[in-house]
This record gives C-alpha cells, sequence and structure tokens, in this order.
C-alpha cells in the first residue's frame, strides 16, 4: 500500500510504470484531460513514436536499435502520451469502423512499444507468453495483443491453440467492444513484428474499408503470400491463411471465393478458372513456412515474462 516517502531498509520504492510492467502504458496515472477523438489521439502518439523509430533505424539494414530508441526524449513523450488510453473505454466507440480502425493501429503501434519496453520473443513459448500479456489499459480494461485481435476484431473467436474465447462472462466489460461482423481482411493489416506479417500502413477511420481493400490486394499480389503453380496442382500461401482459413470459408470453394475479389491480372484469372470447373478437389494448399524474424537490431532486449514479474515485498507506488 501507500507509505510515507522515507529512507528505510524495509521499503523500497517504485515507479507506477514498474509496478505492472506488463500494462505498456502505465507511465503516469492520466488525470488530464482526454480527447474527444480517440483516432486522433492515437495518429498523434503514433507520430511522436515513429519519429524516434525513424531516429534508430539503420539506413542500410531496415533495423531499428530498440536500446537506444528506449531511452530517447521522444519515447519519453509517446510514453506519457498513450496513458491518455487509460481514460477511453473501447466500447465507447460506438461506430464500429471507427473501432476496427483504431484497434488495428493500436495494435500495430503497440508492437514497437513492446519491443522497445520489453524486449522481443524470440522463441514459441516467449510469443505465446508475450501476444497473451502485453497489453494497454483501455478505459480501466485491460487488452492484451490476443484480445484486440481474437477478441475485438475476430468477435471474440477463440485463437490457434486456445481452449476458449478471449472473453467469456457476461459481467466481463470488455465483451462490449467485441465487433458485430468478422471482417477477414484485418488478417492482412495487423502486423505481430514478424517478417511475413503484412506491412504496416496507416488507417484512417474515413476510409478504412477502402484501405483495408487496398492492404488485401497488396497482400495477395506478393508471391511470397500467394504463389499458384498449375504444373504441379498447388496453390501456396502465407501461413496466416492456414491459421485463420474458417475465417474465409468452410471448404477451398468458399475459401477461394472469399479471396478472389483481392486478387489480379493472372492470379484472379487462374482462380476463376478453377472456380468455375469446379476442379478444388484435385488443387492442393500448401503453406510457406512463417518467418518470425524482427526488425529489431542484434543488442534489443529479449523478452522473458517471468524476469518481469514484481518482488512480493513492501513498496510504494511513487
Amino acid at each position: 500500500g501507500l507509505q510515507n516517502f522515507e529512507d528505510d531498509p524495509e521499503v523500497f520504492y517504485r515507479l507506477k510504470q514498474h509496478s505492472e510492467p506488463l500494462i505498456l502504458n502505465t507511465y503516469r496515472v492520466w488525470n488530464d484531460r482526454v480527447g474527444n477523438d480517440p483516432n486522433l489521439t492515437l495518429k498523434y502518439c503514433k507520430k511522436i513514436l515513429m519519429k524516434a523509430v525513424d531516429k534508430y533505424t539503420n539506413v542500410n539494414t531496415g533495423l531499428i536499435n530498440y536500446t537506444e530508441l528506449k531511452i530517447d526524449d521522444l519515447f519519453l513523450e509517446f510514453e506519457i502520451s498513450v496513458c491518455e488510453f487509460q481514460k477511453v473505454p473501447l466500447h465507447k466507440i460506438t461506430n464500429e469502423d471507427e473501432r476496427k480502425c483504431f484497434v488495428i493501429n493500436l495494435y500495430n503501434l503497440m508492437i514497437y512499444h513492446a519491443y522497445a519496453k520489453l524486449g522481443v520473443p524470440k522463441t514459441f513459448y516467449q510469443r505465446l507468453a508475450f501476444y497473451s500479456s502485453v497489453s494497454y489499459n483501455l478505459g480501466g480494461d485491460i487488452y492484451s495483443f490476443d484480445d484486440l485481435e481474437h477478441g475485438v476484431l475476430r468477435c471474440n473467436t477463440r485463437q490457434v491453440l486456445a481452449f476458449r474465447p478471449p472473453f467469456q462472462r457476461n459481467d466481463d466489460n470488455r465483451i462490449n467492444s467485441v465487433l458485430s461482423k468478422l471482417d477477414n481482411r484485418i488478417h492482412f493489416a495487423l502486423n505481430c513484428g514478424g517478417a511475413s506479417c503484412p506491412a504496416v500502413k496507416n488507417y484512417t477511420k474515413e476510409n478504412v474499408n477502402e484501405e483495408l481493400r487496398l492492404a488485401s490486394m497488396g497482400f495477395f499480389e506478393s508471391n511470397e503470400n500467394m504463389k499458384i503453380l498449375m504444373d504441379k496442382n498447388t496453390i501456396q500461401f502465407n501461413r496466416i491463411l492456414s491459421w485463420y482459413f474458417k475465417d474465409f470459408g468452410m471448404n477451398k470453394t468458399e475459401f477461394l471465393q472469399a479471396i478472389s475479389q483481392y486478387l489480379r491480372n493472372e492470379k484472379k484469372a487462374t482462380v476463376e478458372e478453377i472456380l468455375k470447373k469446379g476442379g478444388l478437389v484435385d488443387v492442393k494448399f500448401e503453406y510457406f513456412e512463417y518467418d518470425w524474424t524482427s526488425n529489431a537490431s542484434l543488442n534489443t532486449l529479449e523478452f522473458q515474462k517471468n524476469n518481469l514479474s514484481v518482488t512480493k515485498r513492501a513498496c510504494a507506488i511513487l
């Protein structure tokens, strides 16, 4: 609990941001005014962060020195600014396109924030812990990466390897933030930090649907995300489309019908011909190995959840 500040060998003092290290936007308690438009506030925060990111990005390799970025004054300004979201309940963004836009942009921003503040996950189990526990305080509710993606954007759908959906109880206030309809194009917008992830783009509340359409088209144009080998009756895809196959359809026909609207030129003509002939029984789907390589320089901290646990001793939060 709170104690008077004094020099006492039995007491140590912990700054606010260290009391809950896995909640990223806790640098201070936000008691200032709150903007009327969360998307505009997020845009402002991102502008500060990306200015810092640019300072520490190697122009030759594209790798980011998160260790140096973390101690830059711009990053401190960013850390203070995102504390405003402590007063922004996600479910209060009533327009669903605006909420979808906000969550996509926030998720992508959180990756940079987490890499700088907590380090980069490098193993399978580190990634499980990272995406399920690193989070933001939004209006008093705590949302992890998984909560934002599978809870809000995927309409509270169970993720790969999970036994249950993110939000389970009706008294969990976060369930009010779940979108009413799944937009599978979010898979071409969310960047979880790996090299095989879709490119990070800016989404705006006014044009988010057109921007998602263009992002989807750009995703499928790359042979690293979709490659047709008709001589082998095979279509190869980014592994994202294996993990979330059912977000596009219950079988190959429904899947190809869903993605065909985002294809162009030869790929579109080939898929439409396959669908027209109904020859899907012979067409094999394969998935590329997912590249989890991050944009972090070699000196970046490695994420270790156990190292972030709080010591159980008497303490005062400043």
